[in-house]
């Protein structure tokens, strides 16, 4: 499970109790620098979202890869929908596929940077 490597999931398992897959995701954004930041849509929505979130119907998630290495991203085009997993190798590696996209890096660590709610139209 791509959370075996998630630091500070205790946010994530209050709102969702069973932690969502990352099959379906809607990659929004990457920044680069020392770390990789990801943010994405979730295709889950909690069944008891929190009460401030009663109006919501998408989950956004930042995830922080800690000290990626062999960082590659092939093909980009935005925004890209398809599938997060993080594979067990001797290394973990983070992997996002989505069409002809492909990114992918080995991993130290992710951290959980952000989880928000907001409405979207077009879900």
């Amino acid at each position: 499970m791509w959370t075996t490597h998630l630091s500070n999931i205790e946010s994530l398992q209050s709102i969702f109790g069973t932690l969502p897959d990352l099959s379906s995701i809607k990659l929004i954004e990457i920044i680069l620098c020392d770390s990789v930041e990801l943010r994405f849509d979730l295709e889950a929505f909690p069944d008891s979202p929190p009460e401030k979130w009663r109006e919501f119907n998408t989950v956004q998630l930042t995830i922080t890869v800690i000290n990626p290495q062999n960082l590659q991203i092939i093909n980009w085009q935005s925004p890209l929908k398809g599938t997060l997993t993080i594979q067990a190798t001797d290394k973990p590696q983070l992997h996002f596929q989505s069409g002809d996209c492909t990114i992918q890096c080995h991993i130290d660590m992710l951290y959980l940077q952000k989880i928000s709610a907001y409405k979207n139209n077009h879900a």
